[in-house]
């Protein structure tokens, strides 16, 4: 049988036994990355209700990004303005290092492409960057904080 194909059915058989949403692996002759499918047992959705006192006053408008996913729960508030959500799971940092400045600080004003975070998810660092040139309004998360899929990080206008 081909390495490469031995090496993707260990990797995913270690998928499946630690129930991973994904695993990569690169080696000098093969890149493969493996998506799973959500464990039966989902975590609890983020709730926007949390974070209504602190968005009291702030103006309405359409959110962007990735929507927290909806349940069969009645409908709670939700963010005033737009956000910049997580696109995954993993723990939100400010900044590249413990020791340095953060990306972001709220009043900034960023541009297309500029790194705004970093969400550490299985060990990888994904920055994760403003689409459009905005202004950070309020920075919704704490540094080291884990996050949710879909979780506002920012409220930018």
């Amino acid at each position: 049988m081909n390495p490469s194909i031995e090496t993707a059915e260990q990797l995913a058989q270690i998928g499946r036994e630690h129930e991973l949403a994904e695993i990569d692996y690169e080696d000098a002759s093969v890149k493969i990355h493996i998506t799973f499918d959500p464990p039966p047992t989902a975590a609890p959705a983020f709730d926007p209700a949390l974070l209504a006192p602190m968005m009291a006053g702030v103006p309405s408008a359409p959110s962007v990004g990735a929507a927290a996913p909806a349940t069969g729960a009645p409908s709670a508030p939700t963010l005033s303005g737009e956000t910049i959500n997580s696109p995954l799971a993993g723990v939100f940092y400010r900044a590249p290092r413990p020791d340095a400045d953060p990306f972001v600080e709220e009043g900034s004003n960023v541009a297309t492409g500029q790194v705004l975070c970093i969400v550490e998810a299985m060990k990888l660092m994904n920055e994760i960057t403003a689409d459009r040139a905005c202004k950070i309004v309020k920075i919704l998360v704490e540094n080291a904080e884990a996050v949710e899929e879909g979780q506002p990080l920012f409220l930018i206008s």
